[in-house]
């Protein structure tokens, strides 16, 4: 049409499509690193090798990021003339044309059949035969329940909403008792002395010995680091060390009394938060939060973009109930006991506007770097005031061990993998956790989304060899790989799942979302708006196509359709598309694991959801 033409000078086009000048201000104002990172290389990549005829018509920069936006969301597989054209229709709204080529480049073409010739009805020869007297109707049989297909990896369509049955598994050893097992994430602002708790706790259950932690001080010391000698514990790259900073979950396990412990040091520092999310509080019961008690230091951590406040809102995200509050460096506070009230009424008050439930959240002061009321009740005239008379290591035996999905299908969320060429596991190896139902050695399994198919060889659990393991589980296993040219295809946030049960694969879902408040200015979401989705241990870039609906907090009932753009606080129903790729997810009324997700941009989470459809 001549009135959408654009031209590099002229005149404006008379219909401006105000929606098209939101949506460029959301994708600027929301443009989260993560994604943009990513995303640069692939359109540097794609744009070098574009070309354009010289009958194509230059429209204008601010035009010309529109058809770009366009093709590169499609990766550049729809021709420009096409684009051009879906454009034309929907009044230049990127999203709107970009929906309609992916319906239009997913439907099959329709096939022109001729309808058949009208049967003659044959010539009747003899008599006329009666009709039957009319009787009752027969029962109709009632259908049969209809058996989960075995498949490679693919559930049909019609089953990506059912309600799993339960399942029952053969051959579970005979003493197999629910799992005592607790992972514990370590989370809080950079310096708070999160390493530093991990590795005192690890010396005091005499995980490490005394020799190895005074080697660790000497080295310290000569790099001019010796107050992070004890962090070195579960801080043990290079990097780590030299920038004392923690960049890798580190993982350590130790046992108590009732309990055995798994703790994930954490990076705190928000450059690292994604690890955080995929090596630690996506496989984690229950957390430690640490904080600095020192003036200004715990301010920083929970006020404006402070990782404190951040670490909590991810937590809460990904299903973390039960959390430990560790009051730090109290003894360098002049007035210890007075501090520590402030911070914890503070912190009390946030957990509780957040859904944590008020007996699910404990609090002790602490001092990490001598192992204060850690294992024994602290002498520390700095902490006489506190005489409760438990310690953290009492506190750990207090959490209660979620109840574990032993009637489900088997999910094993894959957290690492790995070649060995000595030791138990040779060759191929997974290290990861059971999220539910059963993992025998010796069977053939799946690996979404990529329907790698495997054969267990040698099975850890928990640290020792065992012929099966449950829910709860951390496992480390060897595998044989049917293709093994699918040795590369295994990656941190792939599924193990059983041959005949395996997770949905999904690159479009709905899910009902609830927007964050965040201090500062915050854009509203729209449709078409950009993020990072951390769903498990997985990570992909997504796009909302859809706002469906806005619902009341309290009654769960849609208080206004097809909203234009929702804002902090409300509680929406929206339509996820992934990007450049296919996402394993579940129901959430199936699975609470994988059917919960925290969306990201610029460093801050900024919605966390549960999926209510999958759509394939």
């Amino acid at each position: 049409s001549d009135v959408y033409k654009r031209q590099v000078h002229g005149e404006s086009r008379k219909k401006m499509s105000r929606h098209r000048n939101m949506n460029q201000i959301v994708k600027d104002s929301y443009r989260d690193e993560e994604y943009e990172d990513d995303d640069d290389d692939y359109y540097d990549n794609k744009k070098g090798g574009q070309t354009y005829d010289e009958e194509d018509e230059y429209y204008g920069e601010e035009d010309e990021e529109i058809i770009e936006e366009v093709m590169s969301t499609l990766n550049y597989e729809v021709p420009r003339s096409k684009v051009l054209e879906a454009l034309d229709k929907v009044d230049w709204d990127a999203s709107m044309a970009i929906d309609a080529l992916l319906k239009a480049k997913t439907e099959p073409p329709k096939k022109q059949t001729k309808a058949p010739p009208p049967k003659q009805a044959p010539q009747q020869k003899g008599p006329p035969v009666k009709a039957p007297a009319p009787g009752p109707a027969p029962k109709a049989e009632a259908p049969a329940p209809k058996a989960r297909e075995e498949s490679k990896g693919e559930v049909r369509r019609g089953d990506l909403n059912q309600i799993y049955s339960p399942i029952t598994y053969k051959d579970i050893r005979p003493d197999t008792k629910p799992s005592t097992h607790l992972n514990i994430v370590i989370v809080g602002h950079v310096d708070a002395g999160k390493s530093t708790l991990t590795g005192r706790l690890l010396h005091l259950r005499r995980v490490i010995d005394a020799h190895t932690l005074q080697k660790f001080e000497k080295e310290a010391n000569q790099m001019g680091k010796g107050s992070f000698a004890v962090a070195w514990v579960t801080d043990e790259s290079k990097a780590e060390r030299e920038r004392g900073v923690t960049i890798d979950v580190g993982v350590k396990s130790f046992e108590t009394k009732d309990r055995v412990i798994t703790l994930l040091d954490s990076p705190g520092h928000r450059d690292f938060v994604p690890n955080l999310i995929c090596g630690g509080a996506s496989q984690a019961d229950a957390a430690i939060v640490v904080v600095d008690a020192t003036r200004n230091a715990f301010e920083a951590g929970f006020e404006n973009r402070g990782q404190t406040k951040e670490h909590i809102l991810l937590l809460r995200s990904l299903g973390v109930e039960q959390v430990i509050v560790a009051v730090n460096k109290v003894d360098m506070c002049e007035e210890p006991e007075r501090r520590y009230v402030e911070i914890t009424e503070l912190l009390r008050r946030f957990l509780l506007e957040h859904q944590f439930q008020d007996s699910n959240l404990y609090f002790i002061p602490i001092i990490a770097f001598s192992g204060d009321n850690i294992a024994k009740v602290s002498t520390n005239p700095a902490l006489a005031w506190f005489n409760k008379g438990f310690t953290l290591i009492d506190l750990l035996d207090q959490l209660t061990i979620p109840q574990r999905d032993l009637a489900k299908p088997l999910r094993v969320n894959i957290a690492t993998t790995h070649h060995n060429n000595e030791g138990v596991l040779k060759g191929r190896y997974i290290a990861g956790r059971v999220e539910s139902g059963v993992l025998y050695k010796a069977k053939n399994y799946i690996i979404m989304p990529r329907r790698v198919e495997v054969t267990v060889k040698e099975l850890v659990c928990n640290g020792s060899k065992a012929p099966s393991a449950i829910a709860g589980d951390n496992v480390e296993f060897s595998v044989k790989l049917k293709k093994e040219e699918d040795a590369d295809e295994i990656m941190q946030g792939y599924i193990l799942s059983g041959v005949d049960y395996p997770i949905p694969v999904v690159t479009k879902f709905h899910g009902e979302i609830v927007v964050f408040r965040h201090k500062g200015d915050s854009q509203p979401i729209m449709k078409g708006s950009r993020f990072v989705i951390h769903l498990a241990s997985a990570k992909s870039n997504v796009i909302l196509t859809d706002l469906l609906a806005i619902k009341d907090r309290d009654t769960d009932t849609v208080i206004k359709d097809r909203p234009r753009l929702i804002r902090e606080g409300d509680v929406a129903v929206v339509e996820v598309l992934v990007e450049g790729g296919k996402l394993c997810a579940e129901l959430f009324r199936n699975f609470r694991n994988f059917g919960r997700f925290t969306l990201r941009q610029q460093y801050s989470t900024v919605a966390e959801g549960i999926i209510v459809k999958l759509i394939g």
